[in-house]
């Protein structure tokens, strides 16, 4: 059995069209659309697929890269640690020339 849509019919019928003919045609329009729904699932199936592979990429690239970032960062906490103990020994240094100039 078709689907008909009642609402095309009822049109069709109220500017005096022949039942079996606004049937037919109800019935026609109804099978179109059932077609094009049908076709656009599948193409939203297919373009959720895409999208879900794209993402899964981009996650892996992000991933990457805040890897890469973090032992860059793991670096410059290296270096910014021996610059630390640098300034300290220097300042200690400088204190120690300070104090045997006024000091004696």
């Amino acid at each position: 059995m078709t689907i008909m849509i009642v609402e095309v019919y009822e049109a069709l019928r109220a500017i005096d069209v022949p039942d079996d003919k606004a049937k037919a045609a109800a019935q026609a329009v109804s099978q179109d659309m059932t077609r094009e729904i049908g076709g656009l699932r599948s193409d939203i199936a297919a373009l959720r697929k895409d999208m879900d592979a794209g993402l899964a990429g981009l996650r892996k690239d992000v991933d990457s890269e805040f890897r890469s970032v973090r032992s860059e960062l793991a670096g410059v906490k290296s270096d910014v640690a021996v610059l630390r103990w640098m300034t300290a020994t220097s300042i200690g240094l400088m204190l120690a020339i300070a104090i045997k100039i006024f000091v004696t």
